[in-house]
Order: structure tokens, then C-alpha cells, then sequence
């Protein structure tokens, strides 16, 4: 018996420390099993869909053009797109592609190859095929805008203060010479400096934008009947003047103001030419600048260069809505705004960012930030939204060297 007791124990004390061992190290491979498990179905599982979606990018032309047998040096970059106007029933869409500003011009010259010129145009996007199809020769151009009851694109030329009338239905299916994809077809006359356009087809009349060139500005807001082509009226805000929207509920034109106190939202009565009630925005808003509206909100969303944020006004009341002391913040100099309706998805095109929010509930003050996605390392201020396909096109002015439209599509 004692023998018997003295054998088992020898056994326990010989197979218990290995047993332990044994059991730490299948349990060793066993963890390491599931860790490498796990990173394989990490490779193999796709991770959620990012929220902004590359569609396609589309090459667009420069507005340089070399003297012949010259190429140019790609680190100089002269291109610049300005305001996008979309036609929702040819599909067409046209951007202002004025290039650099003077003051940049200057500097460019004098690294281009002695008779290099310069071709400012407006590009026309065909966005149901997401072609380039053409430009059209417009110098300087700025605001653009549609009236697709007349079939006619408003182009405005601010160094020769001009508004350019181009008729749409001349547009060329694609273009594959050096011809304007689309016929000129009437020049008006501004009073100061066009920039931004907006049409009013209840009146039809286009109303222009104009911050003027003094100091202190003198901005104003020329009225064109769009079946004459002429100025039937000038509005003086006398101070400076961005963005303008035109209201198809209220039958009321909006316009974002600068004075030397505050930034403003004014509002205009198209048939008697009168700035209505103003909106003064809060201190945190600083340079307002641009401007959409959610006509069936009734709400005004405004961009404020300055202060890299948004504030929202209801446009009935014309007050401002919303958190005003904690305004949300947006990119590096705001500047063009567009909403998807159907999505109730608010864009705020800047300089570093496209900003994209929830503003279902803009009407209750509540404005909901979905992030904020670098696009380019080139500025990304310009976005058109077609409603239909959701599709947002951005131009930008670098991208690998070479201006393109880059297409991209929000995936809520």
C-alpha cells in the first residue's frame, strides 16, 4: 500500500508541471489561431463603404495654350473654375473656368514661354454620359446661370462687365475641333462688375450680382428682362455683395451683404425691384459670402468666408436659426454651396473640403455634420448636385498635373 501511495505521487508530481505546460501552450496556439483568423477575414470581408464615393474623373482642357512646338512646365498651375449652373432637363452643365486672377497672371506670364495665351471659357459637362463636350470663349468669366424655359446660358464677363447670352440649343453633342461647343448669341451691358447670376422664371427676368470695384464697395443688382436682353432696373445695396438665390415659393430673390458693421441676408421683391427685411447674421459669422436655399424648408444657408462656418436663417421670419454661439465649422474659404433635395444633404464647397451635412430638420434649427472629405490637394470651392443620380461634380484645377471634373456620389 505504501509502495502503491509512493507510485501515484511520483506520477503527479512528474505530470502536473508538464501537464500546465502543455495546456499553456495549446492555448497559446490557440489564441494565435484566432489572430490570424481574424486578419484573414479582415482581407477577405470589405470594411463599410466610405461615405463620399469616386464616380469617374474626367479630363478638361487648360486654358493655356503654348506657343506651337512648346510644352509647359506642370508645376505652373493657371487654371481656376468659378461658379457651376446644371440644366436638369438637357443634362448640361456649364462652369465658369476664368483662370487665374490678374494679380497671379502677372506672375505666370513670367514663367510661361514668351506668347503663351490664355483662352478663359465656359466649360460644358454633359453629366447623363459624364463627357467633356466643349467650351465656349468668354473672357473672364465668373457667374453663370440657366433659363431652361428660354433654352439660354447667362455668362458673366466682370472685367468688361458684361453678361454673355448663349443659346443652348446650339450646343454641339461633342465637340473635336477648336469651335465653341455653343453660339454667343447676345451681350448685355452691366453696370459694375458681374459676378454672381441667378433667373427668375416667374418674372423672367436675371438677376446680377455686381460687389462692385470702389472702396468701400458700392455693390448693386441689375435686373435683365430676359426677352429683351436689357437692364430694365438697378437695385443699389451699396455695400459688398456675394452670392444671389431666387426663392420660387416667396417669388423672392436673396442676397448675401457686407457692410462695415456685419454680414447680412437681404431680401428682394422682384416685381418692385425693393430690398425687403434684412437678416443680420451673428458676430461669429464673418465675411457671409455664399448662398443656397431650401425653398421647401424655407431656410437660408449661408457661407462665411472669415470664419470658415455656416449659419442658417428662416426665411420667413428672416431670422437666423440654430446654435448661433457654436456655428458649424466648414473648410478653408467657403465659397459654393448646393443641396441634394432628395437626399436632404447639404454641400459646402471650400478651398481644402467638400462639407457635407443632414439639414432634413434645417427648419428646427438642426443641422447635423456628416464630415468633412479632402478631395484634391487643389482647391475644391466649386460642386454642382444633380438630384437625379446624386452625383456631385467638383473641378479641380490640379490633378495629376492637368485640370479634371471629378465625380463622386454620397453614400448615406
Amino acid at each position: 500500500m505504501v509502495e502503491y501511495v509512493k507510485h501515484v505521487e511520483g506520477l503527479r508530481n512528474l505530470w502536473t508541471p508538464r501537464a500546465f505546460l502543455w495546456l499553456i501552450r495549446i492555448g497559446s496556439f490557440g489564441g494565435l489561431a484566432l489572430l490570424l483568423m481574424g486578419v484573414a477575414v479582415q482581407f477577405v470581408t470589405p470594411g463599410p463603404p466610405r461615405h463620399l464615393q469616386l464616380v469617374q474623373d474626367v479630363a478638361l482642357p487648360t486654358i493655356v495654350v503654348p506657343p506651337a512646338g512648346q510644352r509647359l512646365p506642370q508645376a505652373i498651375h493657371s487654371d481656376r473654375f468659378d461658379f457651376q449652373a446644371l440644366d436638369p432637363q438637357t443634362g448640361l452643365l456649364f462652369i465658369a473656368h476664368p483662370g487665374p486672377s490678374a494679380a497671379k497672371l502677372a506672375i505666370i506670364e513670367e514663367l510661361l514661354p514668351a506668347n503663351t495665351q490664355f483662352k478663359t471659357t465656359v466649360v460644358v459637362f454633359n453629366t447623363r454620359t459624364n463627357q467633356y463636350v466643349g467650351s465656349i470663349s468668354i473672357p473672364f468669366v465668373h457667374g453663370v446661370a440657366i433659363a431652361p424655359d428660354l433654352h439660354r446660358v447667362y455668362a458673366a464677363d466682370a472685367d468688361e462687365g458684361k453678361i454673355y447670352v448663349i443659346d443652348e440649343s446650339s450646343c454641339k453633342p461633342r465637340i473635336v475641333s477648336d469651335q465653341d461647343a455653343c453660339r454667343v448669341i447676345a451681350q448685355i451691358k452691366a453696370s459694375q462688375t458681374p459676378d454672381g447670376l441667378e433667373y427668375d422664371p416667374a418674372l423672367q427676368e436675371l438677376f446680377v450680382a455686381e460687389p462692385g470695384d470702389k472702396t468701400p464697395p458700392q455693390g448693386v443688382e441689375d435686373v435683365i428682362d430676359a426677352q429683351t436682353n436689357k437692364v430694365i432696373q438697378t437695385i443699389y445695396l451699396g455695400t459688398d455683395v456675394g452670392h444671389t438665390r431666387y426663392d420660387p415659393v416667396s417669388h423672392r430673390v436673396f442676397v448675401t451683404i457686407v457692410t462695415n458693421k456685419d454680414s447680412e441676408l437681404a431680401a428682394i421683391d422682384p416685381t418692385t425691384g425693393q430690398v425687403g427685411p434684412r437678416a443680420v447674421l451673428p458676430p461669429a459669422c464673418s465675411n457671409a459670402h455664399g448662398l443656397i436655399l431650401d425653398s421647401q424648408q424655407q431656410v437660408a444657408f449661408v457661407a462665411c468666408i472669415d470664419s470658415q462656418n455656416v449659419v442658417m436663417v428662416d426665411m420667413h421670419a428672416m431670422k437666423v436659426i440654430g446654435d448661433v454661439a457654436h456655428l458649424q465649422a466648414v473648410g478653408v474659404k467657403p465659397d459654393i454651396l448646393a443641396i441634394d433635395h432628395g437626399y436632404h444633404l447639404l454641400y459646402v464647397a471650400s478651398a481644402t473640403s467638400i462639407s457635407i451635412f443632414d439639414e432634413e430638420d434645417a427648419i428646427n434649427g438642426v443641422l447635423r455634420k456628416l464630415g468633412d472629405f479632402i478631395i484634391s490637394s487643389s482647391s475644391s470651392h466649386t460642386i454642382a448636385v444633380d438630384d437625379t443620380t446624386h452625383n456631385i461634380f467638383i473641378a479641380l484645377t490640379d490633378a495629376g498635373g492637368r485640370p479634371i471634373m471629378r465625380v463622386e456620389r454620397y453614400n448615406p
